[in-house]
């Protein structure tokens, strides 16, 4: 094998990787990738890491700073199982750094469920092991340019055509919406997938299940924030219809139906939100033995709330719910920090809509811009 060659990334077989890189020994470090990329596979995550691999393999090979002391190589499974074997590897992708001398550690083995296949995160797993700083080169994409000329011609040739009527540009419903638009993709982690490049999701070679979910909290699925995505929306779908029902002065059989859609969806999407984050932190749900002393939480604040608020429900006779007891967790006391403050105004504000909803359910729905001063 020629090392000199102009190639970037070499292939091999069992009888080369034994050659090239077991057999002792060696002035150099080989990065390598074992992947299946054979179209009867169906692995769509090997393609995908398969050309990150190709942009780093190119940035290193055609950069000025070029050297004999690293070499990228790579070996598919059906050219190599003989090698898979060798090594007890049962999943395709893996990046691996074999070093001039000695075994390969646990760190020379790319945490890719972790990081994600990016190039750049490549090139830094590779500077961190081999003291090779690798500057990543992409070819020029300018899909994002042409996107956005579009983008922006729609917008203008849209104003052009309503130029003479432009009170949609004040549209308080239509603003809402984008911004929730927006809000929906940064809280599912859009962001974190474009800068990780996660795959899609996970298909475990054993048994051909596909996991959507990610185990850890280090790490998510681009499947994931999607379905994060909608879970948030359908939870705020619930709390929309809540306070419609509470707020709005139509017919108040069609309020009750309203309200309790919305209490559906906020218990049902909310539940199953839950349970995710519940298979991501496995320490959860947290018990108030876990809560260190001296951090300042007030024994009225939120772990006193949580303790009144699962006790039983009064109804009739005045107040829905014992109120009283409610306003004096929260209320705000002389001796309170502004940090306790700040909490004890965000425990009323995230309840206000339930006790609300609730409150409509089994009574009368209270004057809703006299709401805050009779029951909070």
């Amino acid at each position: 094998m020629e090392w000199s060659s102009r190639r970037s990334i070499f292939r091999m077989n069992g009888d080369k990787f034994r050659k090239f890189i077991k057999a002792p020994p060696r002035n150099y470090s080989m990065i390598v990738m074992f992947t299946a990329l054979q179209p009867q596979r169906q692995c769509s995550v090997c393609r995908q890491a398969n050309e990150e691999y190709q942009i780093l393999a190119n940035s290193w090979r055609y950069s000025s700073a070029f050297c004999n002391k690293l070499f990228f190589s790579m070996v598919d499974y059906d050219e190599g199982t003989d090698v898979f074997q060798q090594l007890n590897m049962n999943s395709a992708p893996t990046f691996m750094h074999f070093p001039p001398k000695g075994r390969p550690k646990r760190a020379d083995t790319f945490d890719l469920q972790r990081i994600g296949f990016a190039a750049e995160q490549l090139a830094k797993w590779i500077a961190d092991r081999t003291d090779v700083h690798i500057r990543v080169f992409r070819p020029p994409n300018y899909s994002g340019t042409i996107a956005l000329a579009l983008l922006v011609s729609l917008v203008g040739g849209l104003l052009y055509l309503r130029r003479n009527n432009l009170e949609f540009i004040y549209n308080k419903t239509g603003w809402a919406m984008v911004s929730l638009c927006i809000v929906f993709a940064m809280t599912s982690g859009q962001m974190w997938n474009h800068i990780r490049g996660p795959p899609y999701a996970h298909k475990n070679p054993h048994n051909g299940q596909v996991s959507y979910i990610h185990g850890s909290s280090q790490a998510q699925f681009v499947a994931e924030s999607h379905i994060i995505l909608v879970l948030n929306a359908a939870i705020t779908m619930g709390m929309v219809l809540l306070n419609e029902a509470a707020t709005s002065k139509g017919d108040v059989g069609k309020r009750r139906i309203i309200c309790l859609v919305g209490l559906g969806l906020v218990v049902f999407f909310f539940s199953f939100l839950l349970s995710i984050f519940r298979s991501k932190y496995h320490g959860y749900p947290y018990r108030p033995h876990q809560v260190k002393q001296g951090t300042g939480l007030p024994s009225a604040g939120l772990l006193g709330l949580e303790r009144e608020m699962t006790s039983p429900v009064r109804v009739g006779d005045g107040d829905l719910i014992q109120m009283k007891t409610l306003r004096r967790s929260c209320r705000e006391t002389e001796s309170d920090s502004p940090a306790e403050k700040l909490g004890k105004g965000r425990q009323i504000l995230a309840l206000q809509p339930l006790l609300q909803a609730w409150h409509f359910l089994c009574q009368e729905i209270p004057d809703s811009q006299n709401y805050d001063r009779h029951y909070l």
